[in-house]
């Protein structure tokens, strides 16, 4: 008699869940429990943000991979795992909406300097390994109203127990959810996966200006201006004024523009921290203030 595979793809929906929250998420976990040694939270009421972080995971993740193509989300959502998760354990980054922007406008040159060892480690030990072991294991054949059943059931119950937990710990939830923001923002995959959907709901579908007003119309070139120089500005957007050399920093940074006969502005602000948001801002006609970046 052939035996029945115990797998099917919404245990494997559970399984991705547990297993992200578990290796994926360390800078989150650290965050948090300094978060709890400074401010005396019960240590029980921060332990269950653990499995309110993976049944919320598998509450989205059940609706995500309902189809047959599911092998394919959880290896891209795996990916998109196992990046966020370096570059928050290694740099401290907060992946949102500007950060997957910025990720999207890297040269090859940008991206090259951000390659080490750890990077592929991360991307072994999260997306390669267990993506073989997911697309090599035999998972049950079930028709698409069995699937989409087993993925209705799965979520809908991770979703209850979810809201069970926040009830009977209400205040502590409350108190959470509106003072430590920045903790949230740390929680793999989930932040990756609500900063691509706040892409394509502001940027993808947001629909372009139907017009583009030119200005600077009566800008002209002197023609009988015969004393002309090449200029070149170099902006760095994001880096600080106190951290170049250039401007006294102890540390040398600037060891070759140090060389030339350079100017060096040091009484300028950028628009944001990110090169997304800060260099349209910076050549666009409007101020700081009123700039958006759609």
């Amino acid at each position: 008699m052939k035996s029945i595979p115990f797998w099917t793809s919404s245990r494997l929906v559970i399984l991705f869940s547990v297993f992200v929250t578990a290796v994926a998420n360390v800078t989150m976990f650290e965050k948090l429990f300094a978060w709890q040694s400074a401010s005396g939270s019960e240590f029980f009421y921060v332990m269950s943000l653990i499995p309110f972080q993976a049944l919320l995971l598998m509450w989205i993740i059940s609706f995500l991979t309902f189809h047959s193509a599911y092998r394919y989300v959880l290896s891209l959502l795996l990916l998109m795992t196992a990046l966020s998760s370096y570059f928050s354990d290694a740099y401290g980054v907060v992946i949102d909406r500007g950060m997957l922007i910025n990720a999207m406008e890297t040269n090859t040159a940008e991206a090259r300097d951000l390659m080490s060892l750890q990077l592929l480690l991360y991307v072994l030990g999260i997306f390669v390994l267990p993506t073989l072991w997911l697309f090599r294991i035999n998972v049950r054949e079930q028709t698409f109203i069995k699937r989409v059943g087993a993925h209705f059931i799965t979520g809908i119950t991770a979703l209850i127990i979810a809201v069970l937990i926040v009830l009977s710990l209400s205040s502590f939830y409350a108190s959470f959810f509106r003072e430590q923001k920045a903790i949230r923002a740390y929680s793999n995959p989930l932040a990756s996966l609500y900063a691509s959907y706040q892409i394509l709901r502001k940027d993808v579908f947001t629909p372009a200006p139907k017009e583009l007003k030119k200005i600077g119309q009566d800008a002209k070139v002197t023609q009988g201006d015969v004393d002309r120089e090449l200029v070149i500005m170099v902006v760095g957007e994001t880096a600080r004024a106190d951290h170049f050399s250039l401007n006294g920093y102890t540390r040398k940074t600037n060891p070759l523009l140090e060389k030339q006969a350079v100017v060096s502005f040091t009484d300028v602000n950028s628009c944001g921290t990110s090169t997304a948001h800060s260099v349209p801002c910076m050549f666009s006609i409007k101020t700081r203030q009123e700039f958006f970046h759609k």
